[in-house]
């Protein structure tokens, strides 16, 4: 693998998970016995360079044709899991289902994905944008709090999060009484100064973690105090904001997350993953057992800890 950019913890993270998973089923007698799993994992760069990939993953003997009837075509892959977030997955989406491919999804919510017509194929492990803005609506109504604000980033997930916001409010008491599509380059102190103009308290933070990390930190700086943020699942555990230094002045912060659950014989499999390239001192050698253990070559992995 050949890397531009700064390695992904969370990114290599759920590469080993994947690894962890496959080698769970094919070396138990239970889950899928007498069958063996495979795969071929890439990294996804950017909207655009990821399609040579995907293309191969959907091509029957290195090409793409048109098929007449669905069930006979016979794809490199027997299914595709990921990619991570609705706008990524979104992008491909179309080119998979198309074919009837399955589509396993661990980190898309957006609500539109769920729109069998359009993305027949697609299923997901979690819960989508329509089960997490619901239960925001009813905290928002547990509170008997009616004036709010909604900041979303430019991105599909938000977008999808803003739309279902506003069909599940009617009838509901609540109004949203400013709503703001927040960019890198936005001018959050004055957001801010609109949001304390009309009296708004309770602020939905819909978007990413890095725009949730620019909104917190830009919250604390414009010194904005006592206010409720409810945060979407992308950010509200955040392990690096509950550190930033006048975080508690700015009112409270709830969060909503799925339930974690732990991989029992995780810890046992990274230790031994680890332990195995960590007893090797000379580059070369380490470099080969870490292609062994990885399966990709990687010049940060060797630095990770278990």
């Amino acid at each position: 693998m050949f890397c531009r950019h700064t390695l992904s913890k969370s990114g290599y993270l759920m590469f080993q998970v994947m690894r962890f998973a496959v080698e769970e089923i094919n070396n138990s007698t239970t889950l899928l016995p007498n069958v063996s799993l495979g795969y071929d994992i890439f990294d996804y760069c950017s909207d655009t360079k990821n399609f040579q990939s995907v293309f191969s993953f959907i091509s029957q003997n290195g090409s793409i044709k048109p098929q007449e009837k669905l069930n006979s075509h016979q794809p490199k892959v027997i299914a595709l899991t990921g990619p991570y977030g609705s706008t990524r997955t979104i992008t491909i989406a179309p080119l998979v289902t198309m074919d009837l491919i399955p589509l396993v999804n661990y980190g898309a919510t957006s609500y539109t994905l769920s729109d069998k017509l359009r993305y027949p194929s697609f299923i997901r492990t979690i819960p989508s944008n329509k089960d997490l803005i619901q239960m925001i609506i009813r905290i928002i109504q547990w509170f008997g709090w009616n004036w709010v604000a909604f900041l979303r980033d430019p991105d599909i997930y938000s977008e999808d999060g803003l739309q279902l916001f506003n069909s599940y409010i009617k009838n509901t008491g609540i109004c949203l009484a400013f709503h703001e599509v927040l960019s890198q380059s936005s001018n959050y102190s004055l957001t801010f100064q609109k949001i304390n103009r009309l009296n708004i308290n309770v602020i939905v933070v819909f978007t990413g973690s890095q725009y949730a990390k620019n909104i917190i930190k830009e919250a604390i700086a414009n010194n904005i105090r006592n206010k409720v943020w409810i945060a979407s699942e992308t950010w509200s555990m955040n392990q690096q904001l509950p550190k930033e230094p006048g975080l508690e002045k700015i009112g409270t912060i709830v969060g909503i997350t799925e339930r974690i659950l732990s991989l029992p014989g995780f810890h046992e499999f990274i230790y031994k993953a680890k332990g195995t390239t960590e007893i090797y001192t000379n580059d070369n050698a380490e470099s080969e057992i870490q292609m062994k253990t990885c399966n990709q070559y990687c010049d940060n992995c060797s630095m990770l800890t278990a």
